[in-house]
């Protein structure tokens, strides 16, 4: 692998990556591949895994949420960040571990998408 389209490293033992090649998504648990999935339809440029499957931007202004089915992600719907309010979040995000990051005009907001 020379490079890859994103990565996310949840901590020094488990590492994610997304490299162009073959569009599979790697997860390295201790230095060694742990799993392998293929990913239709979308190029994803950063990812969080939560408890239901994946959560990926595709470009600045779209967050799809995806399904993972027998080792492939497949995309399942778009979906919009909000404050407490209910108000749409836009602005630029940023994706680390389990956590989301989004910077809006009013704030800093951050959801931990573990649990």
């Amino acid at each position: 692998m020379i490079d890859c389209y994103a990565l996310n490293v949840v901590s020094s033992k488990e590492v994610y990556f997304y490299y162009y090649d073959d569009s599979f998504l790697v997860q390295l648990n201790e230095m060694n591949e742990a799993i392998r999935y293929r990913i239709e339809g979308d190029t994803i440029s950063q990812f969080i895994f939560d408890k239901t499957g994946l959560i990926g931007q595709i470009d600045m202004y779209t967050i799809k949420r995806f399904r993972i089915r027998n080792r492939t992600i497949i995309p399942k719907e778009k979906i919009q960040l909000t404050d407490e309010n209910g108000k749409p979040i836009k602005g630029p995000i940023f994706m680390r571990g389990s956590f989301i990051y989004a910077y809006g005009k009013d704030g800093i907001y951050k959801r931990d998408f573990k649990d």
